[in-house]
C-alpha cells in the first residue's frame, strides 16, 4: 500500500444552527450527548460511552428511552445482519479479555454471549449468523457461535480494529459457483475491518485465517456504515468525500462522491435506496443515489449542530448529536419531501462484483 498523507480524522465543529429539520426528542440526562444511533429492523439503539437505550421508532419520538448503564470499555453497538431487532455490543475488560453481547430489542437485557481472551470493542453478527469480534489493541478477529458463544474460528488483519462492519451480500453469496478471494466458498460472512489511525478498510476472512485485501479510505475516515447489498459506505472527513466500497469477493472502491464541509455520520436508507451523509461544517444531511458512475445528490435537510450519527427506522431519519439537541427525529413524510425523483428505482448498484 502506497504511502500517503493521512490522519486520525476528527469531527469538524459546527456553526450555530437555529432551525434544524425535525423535532427534538426529550432525553434522560444520561443521553445528553449521543455518540451513536443504529437501526435494526423497526428498533433503534442510542448510545454514548456509558449508556445504551433501545426503543422503537415511536418510542424514540415520544422520548420513551430507558438508558442502561454500560460496563467500562464498550464500543459502538451494531445491527445484526441476520436478525432484525438484534444489536451486537463488545466491551473490553481491562487488558486481558472482553465480553460480547447479543441484545434483543424485546428484552434489552445485557446478557453476555461470550467472554473472549483479548479486549474487544467492536462486534457484528453476519448474514450467516456468526458473531465476529475485534479490538483496538489487537489484530485478531474471533468468530463465535450465535447460540453457544463458543469460538468457531479466528483470523487476523494487518492493523488493530476500530470498527467491524458486516453487510448482506446476496448478490455474491447466492451464486453457487462463487469463491472468495482466498479460494474458499462464499459463506455469508461479508465483513470488513476499519483502522482509523491509518484510515484503512480491510476484508476479514475467517475461513482462510489470513488477512483480506486492504485499501485506504481517503486521508481520514470519519465514519462507516453498512450500505446496500455487498456495500459499505464511508466518509473521508479531511477530503470532503463519501466512498462506496463493495466487499465480496474482494474489497473494491466502487464510487467516490464530493460532500459539503466535514462529512462525518453516514447511513444507508434501505427503503429509499439512498445514502445519507451529515456534514458538520455546514449543518446539512445530504441524500445520495448510487445508481450512476458517481454518487448523485438528490436532496438535503438541515441538521442539528454537531451531528454524530444517523439511522433510518420506519422511514424516519434519527439524528444523534453532541450539543444542545442530542436526539432529533425527522418524520418520513418530511424526509420524502426533501428527495427529488423519489420514485426512481435506479438508486443503488444492481450487480457490484
Amino acid at each position: 500500500m502506497e504511502a500517503a498523507d493521512f490522519t486520525l480524522a476528527t469531527r469538524v465543529a459546527s456553526p450555530p444552527q437555529e432551525q434544524p429539520a425535525g423535532a427534538a426528542v426529550a432525553v434522560d440526562d444520561a443521553l445528553k450527548t449521543v455518540d451513536h444511533v443504529v437501526a435494526s429492523g423497526k428498533d433503534v439503539a442510542v448510545s454514548n460511552g456509558g449508556y445504551l437505550a433501545i426503543a422503537s421508532a415511536a418510542e424514540v419520538e415520544a422520548g420513551k428511552l430507558s438508558p442502561l448503564t454500560l460496563p467500562d470499555g464498550c464500543g459502538a453497538p451494531t445491527a445484526s445482519v441476520a436478525k432484525p431487532g438484534t444489536f451486537v455490543l463488545a466491551c473490553a475488560e481491562g487488558d486481558a479479555q472482553g465480553e460480547v453481547f447479543l441484545i434483543d430489542a424485546n428484552t434489552t437485557q445485557l446478557k453476555p454471549l461470550a467472554t473472549v481472551d483479548f479486549p474487544v470493542t467492536t462486534a457484528v453478527q453476519t448474514a450467516a449468523g456468526r458473531v465476529l469480534a475485534a479490538g483496538k489493541t489487537s489484530t485478531t478477529v474471533v468468530a463465535l457461535d450465535e447460540n453457544s458463544g463458543e469460538e468457531v474460528g479466528r483470523t487476523t488483519v494487518d492493523r488493530p480494529v476500530d470498527q467491524l462492519v458486516a453487510v448482506a451480500a446476496s448478490s455474491f453469496t447466492d451464486r453457487a459457483t462463487e469463491t472468495d478471494e482466498d479460494g474458499t466458498d462464499a459463506d455469508g460472512d461479508a465483513v470488513v475491518a476499519i483502522n482509523a489511525s491509518e484510515t484503512v478498510i480491510q476484508g476479514v476472512k475467517v475461513a482462510s485465517g489470513k488477512p483480506g485485501a486492504a485499501l485506504r479510505i481517503g486521508t481520514g475516515v470519519g465514519a462507516t456504515a453498512p450500505g446496500g447489498d455487498n456495500m459499505v459506505l464511508a466518509t473521508n472527513t479531511p477530503g470532503n468525500q463519501v466512498f462506496v466500497y463493495t466487499v465480496e469477493p474482494v474489497i473494491r472502491l466502487h464510487q467516490v462522491g464530493n460532500t459539503g464541509e466535514g462529512p462525518w455520520a453516514v447511513t444507508y436508507d434501505a427503503v429509499r435506496k439512498l445514502g445519507w451523509v451529515s456534514t458538520t461544517g455546514d449543518n446539512k444531511i445530504t441524500a445520495y443515489r448510487f445508481g450512476s458512475g458517481v454518487p448523485e445528490v438528490v436532496g438535503s435537510l438541515d441538521a442539528p449542530a454537531n451531528a454524530t450519527s444517523l439511522a433510518v427506522v420506519d422511514g424516519d431519519l434519527v439524528v444523534g448529536a453532541d450539543g444542545d439537541r442530542p436526539l432529533t427525529v425527522i418524520k418520513a413524510a418530511d424526509v420524502d419531501a426533501a428527495i427529488k425523483d423519489l420514485g426512481r428505482t435506479d438508486m443503488s448498484p444492481t450487480d457490484v462484483t
